[in-house]
């Protein structure tokens, strides 16, 4: 089987294109969403799809969004501002260089630029068998305690991945390349939950 990846990227300015067109950019289906006040509101979205997941790269002037996520496990890496996420009554909150991680859950989502720049955040979405005798992420706590010692490195590597196929390196999208990305793609997230469940079986195939 040749494994190959996609990608694309959106950007979304208030400025320019009204307030109209800005939902098209999200990337999991919202109950609300509503973007922070302010004089250059703008919103971009970067998508690399892999057998293994989606990875992201995302911007915002700042937002509130509450979502219902049934079957994925969500990785947050924010790189500038911070992310707020409260989930079945508890709030958890990550600052550059941070890492947050949940199952399948409904959360409300808030984020917020910093003092010199947009709000910034690589993300990680793996699909999970929605069995739960099977996938023991199904209906347990949504929040998933991660080896925060990993953040760094998945995150060196899923921006350097979302680069290479921004900047058109056509060896990623399919064949060898693209196998190996996501090979690593896999082990970085498998030692990023060392400390979560033994034994989860998050589909990386």
């Amino acid at each position: 089987m040749v494994l190959s990846m996609n990608f694309s990227k959106e950007t979304w300015i208030e400025s320019r294109q009204g307030a109209a067109g800005v939902t098209n950019l999200l990337f999991s289906r919202a109950n609300t969403f509503d973007l922070s006040a302010g004089p250059a509101r703008r919103l971009s979205v970067s998508v690399a799809g892999m057998s293994a997941g989606t990875i992201l790269a995302v911007e915002s002037s700042g937002r509130a969004i509450e979502v219902s996520d049934g079957s994925s496990l969500t990785v947050m890496l924010p790189t500038e501002g911070t992310v707020e996420v409260e989930v079945e009554k508890a709030r958890y909150r990550a600052e550059r260089g941070g890492i947050l991680c949940f199952a399948p859950s409904h959360r409300k989502t808030q984020v917020f630029r910093s003092e010199r720049a947009d709000f910034a955040s690589l993300m990680l979405k793996v699909p999970l068998d929605r069995d739960s005798r099977a996938n023991p992420w199904m209906g347990a706590d949504p929040f998933v305690a991660v080896d925060e010692a990993q953040a760094r490195s998945i995150a060196h590597l899923l921006r350097y991945v979302l680069g290479g196929l921004e900047g058109g390196a056509q060896g990623l999208i399919s064949g060898k390349a693209a196998q190996l990305a996501q090979a690593l793609v896999q082990e970085h997230l498998r030692a990023l939950l060392n400390r979560a469940l033994a034994g989860c079986h998050v589909r990386c195939t």
